[in-house]
């Protein structure tokens, strides 16, 4: 029958690291080396490829020693969150990212704003600024993050869904799609002196007719604005500093926000998902790690408190998965469980308050419980206890415009592993790795999440333990080498008194003898709990990382 054909199992097949390098070359074959992205129109930003490319160029780098390989891979993901940025996918007025692009050139998006997309998106801007080091990748991660802060965020903690498309056209009664975000030539002539409007017209790409091939005619005399120039050709131009320049347009770009609020505002999915808040607790965390700004880490403790607070169940270990106005609806499936436990493990690595690494191992203990086959392994979606009605009991193998379950809990439990030591956690990632190899191996595109926990589990992770006080100068000066640096598989602990020594040595018996040097801030940088000398010298620390 019907549920017995799609519940049948599949005897796994052995790993092998080639499947790292196939699916390199299958994004290479989709990549498009003009335009950036993949595939044709409509162009979906695909954060999970990101994650996938920066750690292919990781390891093609630091593992093969092949330095080309690792440049192309990492070329054809700088080029492409380059490429959305400066598209009109990017809203630059107020931040964040729409839906997708409807034509090849990320200009012309479907208006939609995800907080799944935005959260993630966030994340690769970061991760790209931490390799590139280039100001624009940072920037563009910052204003983001700050969308979601001012537009999405609820009073008390956690995030909205998404923000419509469509919106009312102002003085009318008619919503039309991105009536909120688009411009006529007039309307910035109104509110910009005569230099400004000069100036943002040649470098946004502004036309009298509007600036959008559109086939429906819907943005005749519209434009979407779209960074045709870099900085350095615009201030040429009009013979200005890039300093200046930027100066004019941040000051032109907030004139136009201003007017924007006047607007009919798109509506807003006021729903609270806790999948895509476990996203956003990791972005925040890690905007925090990277870019230093305390109210991105208040905004991920917040989320963290919000479903605690109203979708978690602490005495059954029960995660729910929507919260709206007050009510909290539906039993948790895999991701909701996988996602929040990654962003708490994000946040345990910025406050490093032991709490949240508990929390995030009885989620993951939860989800083992709820969702892991034992008998075959893989994760499937849907609660163990609560199948009755599914026709299909789903163990998903593809990781779409979000990672899938599946490969979240599987990298969730690696990193696990490192800070505890604990071999049930690697045994039971390692099962469902070799339980997806054929998957992997016949369709590695398919997967770049699951890829990326594979690499993970190839190299083994750098174990990065900084024992100090966190308010302190000294360690602080460590961690912020650390966070500056793109280090995809590292476990990062502070112990800053004995009883977090002792709670880590249980698992990790190494840590028991550190201790400070001259009672200053002192890394100890381990592999595989073997540690290099320990060192409070920056420049060696440095040098260690």
């Amino acid at each position: 029958n019907l549920r017995e054909f799609f519940n049948k199992e599949f005897v796994p097949v052995p790993l092998n690291a080639q499947v790292l390098d196939d699916a390199f070359v299958s994004f290479q074959s989709d990549y498009d080396s003009r335009l950036g992205g993949f595939g044709a129109a409509p162009k979906f930003p695909m954060p999970v490829i990101h994650n996938f490319l920066l750690r292919y160029s990781h390891y093609t780098l630091r593992d093969k020693k092949n330095e080309g390989i690792s440049e192309a891979a990492l070329a054809m993901s700088l080029d492409t969150l380059r490429a959305m940025a400066k598209g009109g996918i990017f809203d630059v007025v107020g931040g964040g990212f729409h839906r997708y692009s409807t034509d090849e050139n990320w200009h012309l998006p479907h208006f939609e704003k995800m907080l799944y997309d935005n959260a993630q998106l966030a994340l690769n801007y970061l991760e790209a600024y931490q390799i590139s080091k280039e100001p624009f990748l940072a920037t563009v991660a910052d204003r983001t993050l700050n969308y979601l802060l001012r537009d999405r965020a609820h009073p008390d903690g956690g995030f909205y869904s998404a923000e419509d498309a469509d919106s009312l056209e102002p003085n009318t009664d008619h919503k039309k799609e991105g009536a909120f975000y688009v411009w006529s030539k007039k309307e910035i002539e109104k509110l910009l002196d005569k230099k400004e409007a000069e100036i943002v017209f040649f470098h946004f790409n502004v036309k009298e007719e509007g600036n959008v091939a559109d086939w429906s005619q819907e943005f005749i005399g519209k434009n979407i604005l779209i960074q045709n120039y870099t900085p350095e050709e615009t201030a040429s131009k009009f013979g200005l500093s890039v300093d200046d320049l930027n100066s004019l347009l941040e000051k032109s770009l907030e004139k136009l926000f201003q007017a924007r609020q006047t607007k009919p505002r798109p509506g807003t999915d006021d729903k609270i998902l806790t999948s895509w808040n476990g996203l956003a607790i990791s972005a925040f965390a890690k905007g925090y790690q990277v870019l230093g700004e305390e109210k991105y880490l208040d905004a991920a403790a917040g989320a963290a408190q919000f479903i605690q607070k109203n979708l978690y169940d602490a005495t059954s270990k029960t995660l729910y998965r929507r919260w709206r106005e007050g009510e909290r609806n539906f039993y948790g499936t895999l991701e909701d469980y996988a996602f929040l436990a990654q962003g708490l493990l994000d946040l345990y690595e910025s406050t490093f308050q032991v709490s949240y690494l508990d929390w995030a191992m009885e989620l993951t203990e939860a989800s083992i419980q709820r969702f892991y086959d034992s008998k075959f392994s893989g994760f499937y979606m849907a609660d163990l206890g609560n199948t009755e009605d599914l026709i299909v009991h789903v163990k998903e193998d593809h990781d779409g415009v979000e990672p899938c379950g599946s490969s979240i809990s599987i990298f969730n439990l690696l990193r696990l592993h490192a800070y505890t030591n604990n071999a049930r956690y690697q045994e039971i990632a390692l099962k469902c790795l070799n339980f997806f190899a054929s998957r992997m191996e016949q369709l590695p595109s398919s997967l770049p999440q699951m890829l990326c926990a594979l690499y993970f589990s190839f190299a083994l992770p750098k174990q990065i333990l900084i024992f100090g006080d966190l308010g302190a100068d000294d360690t602080r000066a460590i961690l912020k080498e650390v966070y500056s640096r793109f280090l995809p598989n590292r476990a990062l602990i502070v112990i800053d008194r004995k009883e977090v020594q002792e709670k880590f040595s249980m698992g990790l018996p190494f840590i028991k003898g550190c201790q400070r040097i001259e009672n200053k801030a002192t890394a100890y940088i381990c592999v595989n709990q073997s540690c290099q000398l320990p060192t409070n010298d920056l420049s060696v620390i440095q040098n260690l990382l």
